[in-house]
């Protein structure tokens, strides 16, 4: 059983669809990657999924269990996690009450998951008592993905987690997502780095004008002929696509 899968999914802004019958799923303890050009709906897909925009038509199930329609709250109580590009931490609070915050769904979790996402991310341990607002783009990003995992996700959704950060801490942050997914959790990851996509996931979706493109495993992926598809934005033969 698949830990997320997303049915013909439709979702928009002003009654405006912006994605059109997209469809996905996601393995527990995978990583998954959608990318595509820019304005190809990436970001509004992973909205749709997690209840924040209204209208959505579509299935989607969180372990088995239909979440469509559901309020954000309650489909991250099912299980799924969201780390949105920007505004993911609070700037204000410290890094140990941007933790608290992250189990605001079930408190009990707090001493359960805290020292997991400390293992995970040692970073984070020796800047419990700084402001979030003091810290580097990737610490605050790794700040973000370890305040989601504290509600202990079987899904996690994270929204462009390298834009902005130098290639070092593009390449951390992709090594600690492989960590989070080595650890059980399913992964799916919207990411304009396509090189570090296809080098750090299962799987991976396109998408182009707001719907599937083609998708299959990163290995057989070919970068080239995805370049080719972001700048024509059109169907593209998935034969010509996949290596070999």
């Amino acid at each position: 059983m698949s830990a997320l899968t997303a049915e013909q999914i439709t979702a928009g802004y002003r009654g405006v669809p912006v994605v059109r019958g997209v469809a996905l799923h996601v393995e527990a303890g995978t990583t998954v990657a959608i990318v595509g050009p820019n304005g190809a709906g990436k970001s509004t897909f992973l909205k749709a999924i997690v209840g924040l925009l209204k209208g959505t038509t579509g299935t989607v199930r969180v372990n088995g269990t239909d979440v469509s329609g559901w309020p954000t709250p309650a489909i991250t109580r099912q299980g799924l996690g969201y780390v949105p590009q920007v505004s993911n931490v609070f700037p204000s609070l410290t890094v140990q009450e941007n933790l608290e915050l992250g189990c605001y769904v079930s408190p009990k979790l707090y001493p359960v998951q805290l020292p997991k996402v400390l293992e995970l991310f040692p970073d984070l341990r020796s800047a419990l008592r700084r402001k979030g607002g003091e810290l580097s783009g990737g610490q605050r990003m790794m700040l973000a993905i370890g305040r989601a995992l504290m509600a202990d996700p079987k899904v996690l959704l994270l929204d462009e987690p390298t834009a902005g950060l130098s290639p070092l801490y593009a390449q951390k942050v992709w090594s600690l997502i492989g960590d989070v997914a080595g650890s059980g959790v399913g992964i799916l990851v919207v990411e304009q780095n396509v090189g570090m996509a296809l080098a750090g996931s299962d799987w991976v979706y396109v998408l182009t004008g707001g719907r599937n493109n083609v998708d299959g495993p990163a290995k057989d992926m070919n970068p080239v002929r995805l370049g080719e598809i972001f700048l024509g934005a059109g169907g593209g033969d998935v034969a010509e696509v996949r290596r070999g």
